[in-house]
């Protein structure tokens, strides 16, 4: 077969591009150090290089982004926790410096202002962000967990408890001693027979200044054969604290007896006081209803709910009824289950928002803008949190928040309260005692100065009957401070648990992000100095295969003839 120049030149045009071909993939190779220029160089190495790339970018997210913003969350809970902690342990030390002894004046108005000053701080921290986020409110990021300001807003309330929300409380009947001043001091006539101390049975809701409506107190729930739920309920009247009321009550001696007539009956005496007064007279049912203000007998047969100080005061039936429900685990409903419905619409700053707490409803009585928050509550009886939760792994979950009920607990600032109040009630019945006795030492007249050691009498046993109670609730008050002490140190426990695993997750991940990078390098990368050798070779071949080629084009069939 005669070759041809033209098959010469054809066949010495396409080895040239084939060296130049590889010389231009080996200084692409060069320039980008990597080994595939597209897919169809190798599609083997292609598909396992998509597969590593995705490894290397799901975990630097988790390392770089998800991981960290999981450890800032946490250690901002920490430290807000923390610093909660920190004012309940400050809390319990007050009420012990309280509990240790007699205090005199100064001690208690220490006492007082520390105590106030810790209440309004308890619940601030709890209004910390993280990237704008609050992060005690569940779900709700944009919502504070407290009122920042003061505020107006009608809520129905539904408290959820059981028998062990019912307690005891001590009221102490000073009749009108608190109220003496150097004005009337000479006009006061009580007597020691008119100073009592007692008992009172009560359920103490989570906020107080309450709306006027009476609440709603349902127990005992029971399922009928169609399914539906059935409750108890009790009958409650509303007043508030400082309410004047008109009772009769059979009269009694220094012992406690009913005094009687010349007929052997009960002599029956009407009284005058406030519902705590009312429901200490009550104690053994032989008061059952009051005169109010305007001059209409009230029936109580279950209950006061003063609703200024958010406490329902129960009578012994209702306390014993109530106490006594018990759940039944057969059933689906809890029976233990004692629900308080109540409307609050005035809010002070610092109040924690019911909503992170409780079911509850917005605006209730204007059912276009009414807003419901955890219905589910009421059908499951169980607290659903609103857990957030980081990827930081490969099918690895961590949560990051604390929900508000876990961290912030109510009852934290009614305990204070309770002893902010019966502070206030020592000092006050100390400046009526200080009153009389200065106007004992001016007075000359002896039946004066007979009624006024009367009156001075009454006072000071008032005036025991408060410091026992006012050192019963600061001992009360250290074992109940260091129960939410405990509760919060658990919290912070469960963060920092939270946060070793996350360090210990983190290390994992900058070992996984070191092993695919290596893996995804030695997949892709070229080896600079084999490629740097090929392409030395190839611009050689390269430079050669020119050089030929010009030298044979030079000789044609005209060189022959």
């Amino acid at each position: 077969m005669r070759i041809t120049n033209k098959i010469m030149q054809n066949n010495t045009l396409t080895n040239i591009n084939i060296n130049k071909n590889l010389q231009n993939k080996l200084s692409h190779q060069m320039s980008t150090q990597k080994l595939l220029t597209r897919p169809s160089d190798d599609p083997v190495v292609a598909i396992r290089s998509l597969r590593l790339r995705t490894n290397v970018t799901e975990v630097t997210q988790f390392y770089k982004k998800n991981a960290p913003d999981a450890q800032s969350w946490l250690s901002v809970t920490q430290d807000a926790l923390n610093t909660t902690l920190d004012v309940m342990t400050n809390m319990r030390s007050e009420f012990t410096t309280g509990a240790n002894g007699d205090l005199t004046s100064s001690d208690r108005a220490i006492i007082m202002d520390s105590l106030k000053a810790l209440r309004d701080e308890v619940y601030a921290t709890g209004n910390v962000d993280f990237a704008g986020r609050y992060i005690f409110t569940g779900y709700r990021t944009g919502e504070t967990l407290t009122f920042t300001d003061e505020t107006t807003q009608q809520y129905s309330i539904t408290e959820q408890v059981t028998s062990a929300a019912l307690d005891t409380i001590t009221h102490v009947n000073s009749a009108d001693l608190m109220n003496i001043t150097a004005g009337n001091v000479a006009t006061n006539t009580t007597t020691q027979l008119a100073v009592s101390s007692g008992q009172l049975n009560r359920l103490q809701l989570s906020y107080k200044e309450c709306d006027d409506a009476a609440p709603v107190i349902e127990y005992a729930p029971t399922t009928g054969t169609d399914g539906n739920v059935t409750w108890q309920s009790l009958n409650t009247v509303t007043l508030r604290s400082f309410d004047t009321i008109t009772w009769q009550q059979p009269r009694l001696d220094g012992n406690g007896d009913p005094v009687l007539d010349d007929s052997s009956n009960p002599i029956i005496d009407t009284v005058t006081g406030t519902a705590y007064d009312f429901m200490l007279a009550a104690a053994d049912g032989s008061v059952t209803s009051y005169t109010d203000a305007n001059d209409n007998t009230v029936d109580v047969a279950d209950g006061i709910f003063l609703k200024d100080t958010g406490e329902i005061l129960l009578s012994d039936n209702a306390y014993t009824t109530l106490s006594s429900t018990k759940d039944d685990l057969g059933t689906e409903v809890n029976e233990a289950e004692i629900r308080v419905t109540y409307e609050k619409s005035t809010w002070r700053e610092n109040d924690l928002r019911p909503e992170h707490y409780f079911a509850c409803t917005t605006d209730s009585n204007v059912p276009a803008k009414a807003i419901a928050y955890n219905q589910s509550y009421l059908s499951t009886g169980n607290v659903e949190r609103q857990v957030i939760a980081y990827d930081v792994g490969y099918n690895q979950t961590i949560r990051v928040n604390t929900t508000a009920d876990e961290g912030f607990d109510p009852a934290v600032v009614r305990v204070v309260d309770d002893v902010l109040q019966a502070l206030e009630d020592v000092t006050k019945m100390e400046q009526s005692t200080q009153t009389i006795e200065k106007a004992l030492e001016g007075e000359t007249d002896e039946s004066k100065r007979s009624q006024l050691q009367t009156t001075l009498d009454a006072a000071q046993k008032a005036m025991t009957y408060l410091n026992d109670k006012l050192q019963s609730l600061f001992e009360s008050g250290i074992t109940k401070m260091q129960d939410f002490i405990n509760a919060e140190s658990i919290q912070i426990t469960e963060v920092g648990t939270r946060l070793s695993r996350l360090d210990l997750v983190t290390s994992r991940l900058s070992g996984q992000k070191t092993t695919f990078e290596t893996l995804q390098s030695a997949n892709e990368d070229a080896d600079i100095t084999e490629v740097a050798i090929q392409l030395s070779s190839a611009n050689l071949t390269y430079t050669a295969a020119l050089q030929a080629t010009a030298k044979i084009a030079q000789t044609t069939l005209l060189n022959y003839l």
